[in-house]
């Protein structure tokens, strides 16, 4: 009877399951297997769980509403009269805006449209004009006219009659000249900024044999900072020099993701003068292509000499002075915004990068057509998760047929579907238990012909 009962519970459940297992003599037997199978059902749920996941991915989609805009040209119009004098009205007041937005750290955005919050041009590469800055120190390499006041005490001749400091002049490895004074206790220069251009400023027709004819390079400026610290007996000073031109840009890889433009990869291409083109009054250029010869870039020759007479006479140019000094409101933005607590070679570089950008946004610019992108959620299926459920409808299949056919051969009666079978021993008295019966149908038939009554002590007993 309590095998019967260790049977009945393990057909219904994994403990059950186990406890068959560990009985003596159902190792091989099919009630093993069946316990077996039981047991591994437990992992069937977690392991269906994971053969569904709902994963997201990009779909890139061409837009005509998705743009950004590069330009190989940088050509403003600008120009001169019949007399060779400049029209003023052709001044690139945008470039020179984007100037002083870059040295004041507001840099002027590239130009680019997104019909989503991210899109893409990752399958191409653009080319652009723009411009760049390379600084060094050079403190070291300084030739100056007066005795070096960071490592000795002030003495006679460099204290004039009544105590001052004479000036002291300065010349770089590039030949920019700086002029620097110090008054014991009362004043001090803190600050110089000085410049000079590759070709003539802009001078009654001087522009034109200047930039037109002799025009060598891509190097537009050349900028020096002078920055004193403490005095100059007992401190320190420094000077920085920069380089500032004309560079080609490839930019590759490039994206905008939560609405920020961004480039994979950027190179610069250093360029050359190919040649010079144009007469007055009409606007001149000249053709700059990269040292390899692949690629060719062009600029309006007038642009450029306003450019850089403005970057000269209007931003790196002037002098602070700390102590008994009177202000001076017109003095230069260079010396201002690239004073000592200002990073030089990164206010520059924002500085170029706004230029850049203002070039891009130019009429001459061209507008590229990118990609959309949108999460797309998706079915996938992972195959290796179907291996379990896989084997457990063959153990299963497979014990339910080698069931059937063992019981087929041992012409054994499924009893245990019939409810009746265990009803009818519960009958007080009833006959029926004393009739042979050949199986559950038998008993079924038998109990449609019996009737029963229960009495109240939740007996039953056969009634006539």
């Amino acid at each position: 009877m309590s095998h019967i009962e260790l049977f009945d519970e393990a057909s219904r459940g994994p403990l059950g399951a186990l406890l068959l297992l560990f009985q003596r003599n159902t190792v091989v037997t099919l009630a093993a297997a069946g316990s077996v199978i039981t047991i591994l059902s437990l992992l069937l749920d977690a392991s269906t769980q994971q053969l569904i996941e709902y994963p997201t991915r990009p779909v890139f989609t061409e837009s005509d509403d998705t743009t950004f805009s590069h330009s190989l040209i940088y050509n403003n119009g600008g120009r001169t009269n019949g007399f060779m004098v400049i029209e003023w009205n052709s001044v690139d007041l945008t470039m020179q805006a984007s100037v002083i937005n870059g040295l004041s750290g507001f840099v002027t955005p590239p130009d680019f449209h997104c019909s989503s919050a991210n899109c893409t041009w990752h399958d191409k590469s653009f080319l652009s004009l723009g411009f760049e800055s390379t600084c060094k120190n050079v403190t070291t390499k300084i030739a100056q006219v007066c005795a070096d006041f960071r490592n000795q005490t002030l003495t006679y001749p460099n204290l004039d009659s009544t105590g001052n400091v004479n000036q002291c002049n300065l010349t770089t490895p590039s030949n920019v000249t700086l002029q620097y004074t110090y008054v014991p206790t009362d004043s001090q220069t803190t600050v110089i900024v000085s410049s000079t251009i590759s070709c003539p400023s802009l001078g009654y027709g001087g522009w034109r044999n200047g930039w037109l004819t002799a025009i060598q390079s891509s190097k537009l400026i050349t900028i020096a900072v002078f920055r004193m610290y403490g005095y100059p007996a007992r401190g320190y000073w420094e000077v920085i020099e920069c380089d500032i031109g004309l560079v080609g840009h490839k930019k590759s890889n490039v994206s905008i993701t939560n609405s920020t433009f961004q480039v994979g990869l950027e190179e610069r291409l250093p360029l050359v003068v190919l040649n010079g083109s144009g007469s007055e009054p009409v606007a001149s250029h000249a053709t700059f292509m990269t040292q390899t010869g692949n690629h060719t870039f062009m600029a309006n020759l007038m642009d450029l000499a306003i450019l850089s007479d403005f970057l000269q006479s209007k931003v790196f140019n002037g002098t602070l002075v700390d102590g008994d000094y009177a202000f001076d409101p017109n003095i230069p933005f260079g010396p201002v915004y690239l004073n000592k607590n200002i990073d030089v070679s990164g206010a520059l570089q924002n500085m170029t990068r706004s230029m850049t950008n203002t070039i891009n946004r130019s009429s001459n610019a061209a507008f590229e057509k990118g990609y959309t992108i949108r999460s797309e959620t998706y079915i996938y299926i992972r195959w290796k998760y179907f291996t379990l459920p896989v084997v457990m409808l063959i153990a299963t299949t497979h014990l339910l047929l080698t069931t059937i056919l063992k019981s087929r051969r041992q012409q054994m009666k499924l009893w245990k579907s019939s409810s009746v079978a265990l009803l009818a021993h519960q009958i007080n008295e009833w006959k029926g238990c004393e009739t042979a019966l050949d199986g559950p149908a038998a008993l079924k038939r038998l109990a449609e012909k019996t009737r029963l009554k229960l009495s109240r002590d939740m007996t039953m007993e056969a009634s006539d």
